[in-house]
């Protein structure tokens, strides 16, 4: 399944929507891990974290929307991104671009079942 119910902008943009049935039989979709990729973009600017310094307000006026928080906090490999404006003075990169997506890989098969070697059965 695809994730375009997510805007370009979204962080989920192109992440996949799988499913996958719970204990009582009911499928439940969900969206894949999502891996913080590696930055790619060429850097186009950066931000010296200042007093009272917020990631949507940084992605608001370097990026022109503050939607772009999670490019920033993917640019500089923050799982966390209120920990980007923890330290005074840490400066952030600004990408050009988001980092494609890093898929996770593909679950492994259900082992197949077949007859028991003791004879027992399947």
């Amino acid at each position: 399944m695809s994730a375009d119910k997510f805007d370009q902008t979204s962080r989920y943009s192109g992440i996949a929507i799988t499913q996958r049935a719970g204990p009582d039989g009911v499928m439940v979709r969900y969206l894949r891990r999502r891996f913080i990729p590696e930055p790619v973009a060429p850097e186009i600017g950066a931000h010296r974290v200042s007093e009272g310094d917020r990631i949507d307000r940084i992605a608001a006026a370097t990026l022109g929307t503050a939607a772009f928080w999670w490019r920033i906090a993917d640019t500089n490999r923050a799982f966390d991104p209120t920990e980007l404006t923890a330290t005074l003075g840490r400066r952030l990169r600004i990408a050009a671009e988001p980092p494609p997506p890093v898929p996770e890989p593909e679950p492994d098969p259900a082992p197949e079942t077949g007859p028991d070697p003791e004879g027992g059965g399947v």
